[in-house]
């Protein structure tokens, strides 16, 4: 007897596009990126990603911190729709319940053409989908 259970359809858990930006924005683009798409939004936090970089010697250890890159996050009231604002990224996800591409696509383009018209759509290096 079988406990797994088949899914016709398994349900999307995680709707993810980023795009990866040849080039970093500065700290001037990126504060008028944010304040361009933040409205949109109900919630905002920033954070930041930190690298560390651990050193093991002769059973010493030393750590030091290499860089930190501030990452701004903007989600809705239910915060299942995210944007992720970084120096070389601009990320966008849904959680459950995922309502489909259209959407999802229909956000992501609403919020590109918020961008500053001096800035504009940057050239991009990669274009990352993914669904979990």
């Amino acid at each position: 007897m079988s406990i797994s259970q088949l899914y016709p359809a398994p349900p999307i858990i995680d709707a993810i596009v980023e795009l990866r930006l040849k080039t970093q924005f500065d700290k001037r683009e990126l504060d008028r990126v944010v304040k361009a798409i933040k409205p949109a939004y109900h919630k905002y936090s920033e954070t930041a990603d930190v690298d560390v970089q651990v050193r093991i010697e002769d059973g010493k250890v030393q750590s030091q911190l290499s860089s930190t890159k501030p990452v701004h996050n903007l989600s809705n009231e239910d915060q299942n729709d995210f944007c992720r604002i970084e120096g070389t990224k601009l990320h966008w996800s849904r959680l459950p319940p995922y309502e489909g591409w259209q959407s999802f696509e229909t956000r992501i383009f609403r919020d590109l053409q918020k961008l500053p018209k001096k800035i504009g759509i940057p050239s991009l290096e990669r274009i990352g989908v993914r669904y979990r």
